[in-house]
């Protein structure tokens, strides 16, 4: 996962900054995911997904191991779980999707 976000950036910087954050806050970000999803790979999913979003903002990250940063990291993984949550949950669900097939239930 570490590998693929830091492709994701030219500057040795960023990439060093974005290596640190996952080092000192991926344990807690998958933690808190989880606790979310209570899956093992829908957390990591939340994670990645969390990781590429704080890359493409990489620039309003202060240090990374400051309160505020590892509050916004969190937060991240946080948010990124529930999205992931809501998208798998209505699918589970059978919730209708497709703008058709709800008028067609509609009529029935």
């Amino acid at each position: 996962m570490l590998t693929f976000i830091l492709s994701l950036l030219e500057d040795d910087g960023q990439k060093e900054i974005i290596a640190r954050l996952y080092e000192e806050h991926k344990k807690m970000m998958k933690h808190v995911a989880w606790q979310i999803l209570q899956q093992e790979d829908l957390s990591e999913d939340a994670v990645h997904d969390a990781f590429i979003a704080i890359s493409d903002n990489i620039e309003s990250i202060g240090e990374p191991d400051s309160i505020k940063t590892a509050s916004y990291v969190i937060k991240s993984a946080k948010s990124r779980a529930i999205n992931l949550m809501k998208k798998t949950r209505g699918e589970s669900l059978g919730f209708v999707t497709d703008i058709e097939t709800a008028e067609d239930e509609q009529t029935l």
